[in-house]
């Protein structure tokens, strides 16, 4: 099937041509898939082969892959610059800590999740944006399970269990502490890196609205996905996206741009999929374009991505990407503030 050409507001743009599906557990870049053991919150102990996840320890006991020395976990220790245990500025087997090695909370990690505290949907606390028909929720500065720097898994913060995750060893990406405005982000290389989302994504008949907080470096005119969620290329899919160097979002043969991607600036991506079929594109909080064309349909789909595409002849994504929130419904206008607001005020992000 070829993507077919969508006019909004006047403009037309001309589509990519889609193809061969991706199959997600290919190995890439001379690289064989890698067996997660272990790399979950808690510190299971895992003894498949392949490469060996040491697990996260929050203050317990010492957790092992296949291979893998155990990493020790030190303690309770809290309130100085360098705790061994909770609240220190840099900790050791604890939580809390900016830098924490082998424990959960820390802004990095070394085998451990990043980001246990504040503004999630745990510990009591509310959540800085709202949950109704909140579908997914992916934070750089929470839930990123790590081995030796690279993104094992990134843990869904709605409580929806849709973690994306990525078990080859050479596909997966990289977290950076200090990406974009100093803050965490994680980078795609744009050559094999990419992680898998779980089955899902039905029903978006009340509307969908999505964010996306990212930084694309587009080179040339290609496309990418930021996140892509089908049952194969061009089969019941739905894209946020960048082609031409301009901001893009699809739904099954329907598409529109807007914007022009800058390589140097990260920029808040929101789209509002109305029931009235009327789609908004707005970006760092200013409406960006608008087009009318069908929701998704009402399908199950099993072929999704952060950083890939199914799509032939569009790349890997290379960039970086620090927050993705996705809902099964169109937000009021009061929401869509409310979740602007906090995300370009949380990543630094400056207006158009």
């Amino acid at each position: 099937m070829i993507r077919t050409r969508g006019v909004a507001l006047g403009v037309t743009l001309a589509l990519c041509a889609c193809g061969k599906k991706f199959e997600a557990t290919d190995a890439q870049a001379g690289g064989a898939p890698a067996a997660d053991a272990g790399a979950t919150s808690g510190g299971t102990d895992g003894s498949a082969a392949g490469e060996s996840e040491a697990g996260s320890v929050s203050g317990g006991a010492p957790s092992a892959g296949s291979g893998g020395a155990p990493e020790q976990s030190a303690g309770s220790s809290s309130g100085g610059a360098t705790a061994a245990g909770a609240g220190g500025l840099l900790n050791t087997g604890g939580t809390g800590g900016l830098l924490s090695t082998g424990g959960t909370g820390g802004l990095l990690n070394t085998g451990g999740v990043v980001g246990s505290a504040g503004g999630g949907m745990d510990g009591g606390e509310t959540p800085p944006i709202p949950t109704l028909g909140l579908v997914m929720w992916l934070r750089a500065d929470r839930g990123v399970v790590l081995n030796a720097g690279r993104v094992t898994q990134w843990l869904d913060q709605s409580g929806n269990q849709m973690d994306a995750l990525q078990t080859a060893g050479n596909a997966r990406p990289t977290l950076l502490a200090t990406g974009f405005n100093g803050l965490p982000t994680l980078d795609f290389d744009g050559t094999v890196q990419y992680l898998r989302l779980p089955d899902g994504f039905a029903d978006f008949s009340k509307g969908l609205s999505g964010f996306v907080v990212a930084r694309a470096r587009v080179t040339d005119g290609g496309c990418a996905s930021m996140l892509e969620v089908s049952n194969g290329s061009e089969i019941d899919d739905i894209a946020f996206a960048h082609w031409q160097q301009a901001w893009n979002y699809e739904v099954f043969d329907h598409d529109f741009g807007g914007g022009t991607v800058d390589p140097a600036q990260p920029v808040l991506f929101s789209i509002l999929h109305r029931t009235t079929e009327e789609v908004v594109m707005r970006l760092n909080g200013d409406q960006a374009n608008t087009s009318m064309f069908p929701l998704p349909l009402n399908k199950l789909r099993q072929d999704n991505f952060i950083g890939h595409s199914l799509y032939a002849d569009c790349k890997y994504y290379q960039g970086q990407i620090s927050e993705v929130v996705l809902y099964n419904r169109t937000v009021t206008d009061k929401e869509l503030l409310t979740i602007e607001g906090y995300l370009q005020q949380h990543w630094a992000l400056a207006p158009m």
